[in-house]
């Protein structure tokens, strides 16, 4: 996986983004899958422009070279993080106090590991 920035103008968005891919990796159209991992708006002096962050697959090409020709990193494949599953018996059930963000997180995170938090709030 290839990850490359670039900018473009609003006028240029209309085209083709695998185009643009096409030309800055130097592969052909239809030889490459991407991802958009981030698309933003400067508007910083008075030239407003798309900058995209875009995250290239090439099946069986050699990633180093298509990364120094276009200016990209190549990156590890990402993996999905699994939430470990606890075995606690219902007895012990873990107790969050408060209710604001890091309690909402702390509370999202016990119950997505199969445990069934208590939520304390004093409101």
């Amino acid at each position: 996986m290839i990850r490359v920035s670039f900018e473009r103008s609003p006028k240029e968005d209309a085209l083709s983004l695998e185009k643009v891919l096409s030309q800055i990796t130097g592969l052909e159209v239809g030889g490459f899958d991407f991802e958009i991992k981030k698309k933003s708006l400067d508007a910083r002096r008075n030239k407003a422009k798309f900058v995209y962050t875009v995250d290239v697959f090439v099946n069986g090409l050699d990633e180093e070279k298509i990364a120094l020709r276009c200016g990209g990193k190549v990156l590890p494949e990402e993996e999905e993080y699994l939430f470990p599953q606890a075995k606690i018996s219902p007895k012990n059930r873990p107790v969050v106090a408060g209710f604001g963000p890091a309690g909402i997180f702390a509370a999202l995170m016990l119950a997505r590991s199969g445990l069934n938090p208590i939520v304390l709030e004093r409101g």
